[in-house]
């Protein structure tokens, strides 16, 4: 067994002379790639970049090295958390012993405080009655409609029967009330806007 494993160590010596490489030099090969390739980040946002092996039964885990192509824009930490600074657009660079792989970060202005507005401000229906109501988002003083899911709270009071854009179709089933709940997630995070719709 002895011969049989300095045989082995032999041949790859042998092996590694002949690629133009000393043993001393030889390494296990690593191929990556950063997930996610591509970030969108409003100022003060960060988020964590992972280097993933792409060859099967690699190791998990292996030694990176972070760099911002602009830290004025975009930062990044030395296990790959990425921070945004000011607005533009930047790349975050991964890199171990073999190969390199890129990400691309976008920063984005922080954004306004956004008002959420139904229109009108309360409904009434009778039971077997359809209403549309819309719902606008405001922000940096624009008012803007943008897609939206509506739920009604109680369905058995009155229920969404069609959605349009920012549209919501409700008709009513019964008397009495419930909340009509518009949401929305977005990079601010989950974003609601109730409406309290009475049947009578």
């Amino acid at each position: 067994m002895r011969w049989t494993v300095c045989g082995v160590i032999a041949s790859v010596a042998l092996l590694a002379a002949c690629a133009g490489e000393s043993p001393a030099t030889v390494e296990t090969r690593t191929r990556f790639r950063l997930d996610p390739a591509a970030l969108d980040l409003f100022v003060g946002q960060d988020s964590a970049l992972r280097a993933l092996s792409t060859m099967p039964g690699a190791a998990s885990t292996f030694p990176i090295l972070w760099r911002s192509a602009d830290p004025s824009i975009a930062t990044v930490s030395a296990d790959g958390r990425v921070r945004a600074v000011a607005p533009g657009v930047t790349q975050v660079m991964a890199a171990s012993r073999t190969d390199t792989s890129v990400a691309q970060v976008r920063v984005l202005a922080a954004p306004c405080v956004l008002l959420l507005v139904f229109s009108p401000a309360q409904v009434s229906i009778a039971p077997g009655q359809r209403l549309d109501v819309p719902v606008t988002m405001q922000t940096c003083g624009i008012r803007t409609a943008t897609g939206w899911r509506f739920t009604s709270r109680d369905t058995t009071i009155f229920r969404v029967v069609a959605t349009r854009d920012s549209v919501a179709t409700i008709e009513g089933v019964r008397a009495g009330q419930a909340p009509l709940a518009a949401e929305r997630t977005d990079a601010q995070g989950q974003l609601t806007a109730l409406l309290l719709v009475t049947v009578r």
